[in-house]
């Protein structure tokens, strides 16, 4: 089928407002809601982006969990030798 601007902008707006939290509708869901092909959606969503009606969140899976960075005081043992 082929997916048009409108379609994608219906599912999204759809989705936002049945959601509690609304963080946006992952792209594979997208997918398949539509019944579409990654081609054919991802010409569509670029167009969309770039037009400004929707925009996108990049997510990238974390390599390791989010830590801080803590210093530590030198101590007079901290070269020490064994």
């Amino acid at each position: 089928m082929k997916v048009t601007d409108d379609m994608i902008v219906k599912e999204v707006r759809d989705f936002y407002l049945s959601s509690r939290d609304f963080n946006g509708i992952p792209a594979a869901d997208l997918l398949a809601r539509l019944k579409a092909e990654w081609p054919d959606l991802s010409v569509r969503l670029a167009a969309l982006v770039s037009e400004h009606h929707i925009d996108l969140a990049l997510r990238e899976p974390l390599r390791k969990p989010p830590h801080k960075a803590h210093r530590h005081a030198p101590t007079r043992y901290s070269n020490r030798k064994t």
